[in-house]
């Protein structure tokens, strides 16, 4: 099972951090699943969870480097 942690971006979104990459929320599909992007311009890596969150999808893979776990402590 994948560890997510749900945060609040710097201006009051939601957001999580899934295998040490930061995602904003995108949309809400009527299904209730939420698409969650990477908030970098030039990354198009994303991934799908429930309302929960639990993780049911990832797709592509993201062109720069991981968030270091100091990074990680100061976005929660």
């Amino acid at each position: 099972m994948t560890t997510l942690h749900v945060i609040q971006s710097k201006r009051g979104a939601s957001a999580i951090i899934v295998h040490d990459y930061k995602y904003t929320k995108c949309n809400t599909l009527n299904t209730g699943e939420i698409i969650w992007k990477c908030p970098k311009k030039t990354c198009y890596a994303s991934v799908k969870t429930d309302d929960r969150p639990v993780l049911l999808e990832s797709r592509g893979t993201h062109n720069h480097d991981s968030l270091t776990p100091n990074d990680i402590e100061k976005l929660k």
